[in-house]
């Protein structure tokens, strides 16, 4: 049953055929960034729109197979049409010659959230080429079974800060599984020399109320300059900190001394309450 509901894409009667040979078209101008949006496809997600995908994902041109998964990627939104068809057709993909559909396979794989992927997708954690493990870090997030919970700790260590990022997200944010390895891995990703990690990591254990963790953040106000929204975002998750965006941005006419003060100093309020929500891991 559809759930989904867009007033604009609703009214929309562009062919579904024209907007992927757009977006196609739009990869040979700018692979990273296309100017085209496959949103009105994956709205519709009909079985026109599937057999597109398959179509594009088939074609001996990877640019045309990276189309194809990108259009497998997301059919019918959180409805999740054609979900077998789709996520068959992406496993097969993760075994292409092209890396770049292989990371873009594995990273659809993530949308469709189907568990059958699992086991294609693990050993995949292992590749040595950074954009694999990329597409796949993402193709993990949000599966809860230990498998990609130990993939996810192992990624979170990786090379790639990207690699690193993705993995510490999913770990802090994704799941809610809640373990001592789980909270090892964020607390090496606290001392991590990308300020994203960092943060990621921060409001992990923020969630999960761990020992230590209101003092670290304040640790990453006091060591760096610049205070980044991860950072709030993590002591948000402590009761009595400000959540109406008070502290989401400095005044420009405060110094940036004052601002950080203000901030430790609202955090140093939430010790007792934070004691009375503590969470202990669960092994």
């Amino acid at each position: 049953m559809k759930t989904r509901f867009n007033s604009e894409f609703e009214n929309d009667s562009t062919p579904s055929r024209l907007l992927i040979e757009r977006y196609r078209a739009a990869l040979d101008e700018n692979e990273n960034d296309p100017d085209c949006s496959l949103g009105l496809v994956h709205y519709r997600g009909t079985r026109e729109e599937l057999d597109l995908g398959l179509e594009y994902s088939h074609s001996p041109d990877p640019k045309d197979r990276i189309t194809g998964a990108l259009v497998l990627a997301q059919l019918g939104w959180s409805d999740r049409i054609y979900l077998d068809e789709s996520v068959d057709r992406l496993i097969e993909l993760l075994s292409d010659e092209d890396p770049r559909v292989i990371h873009e396979a594995a990273a659809a794989l993530g949308h469709r959230g189907d568990s059958r992927a699992m086991a294609y997708l693990l050993p995949l954690a292992a590749h040595p080429d950074a954009q694999i493990r990329y597409g796949t870090v993402f193709g993990l997030l949000g599966h809860e079974d230990d498998e990609a919970i130990a993939a996810l700790i192992t990624l979170a260590g990786d090379p790639d800060e990207d690699v690193r990022d993705w993995a510490v997200f999913g770990l802090g944010s994704q799941i809610e599984t809640d373990n001592a390895s789980i909270r090892q891995a964020l607390w090496r990703a606290v001392d991590d020399t990308s300020s994203d990690v960092r943060g990621e990591a921060l409001v992990g254990l923020a969630k999960r109320r761990a020992p230590g963790v209101i003092d670290a953040i304040i640790r990453e106000w006091q060591d760096h300059e610049e205070i980044r929204g991860l950072s709030l975002e993590a002591a948000a998750e402590f009761p009595g900190f400000p959540e109406d965006g008070e502290f989401d941005t400095a005044d420009e006419q405060m110094p940036l001394e004052d601002y950080r003060a203000r901030l430790i100093a609202a955090l140093e309020a939430c010790r007792p309450a934070s004691l009375s929500t503590s969470r202990e891991p669960v092994d």
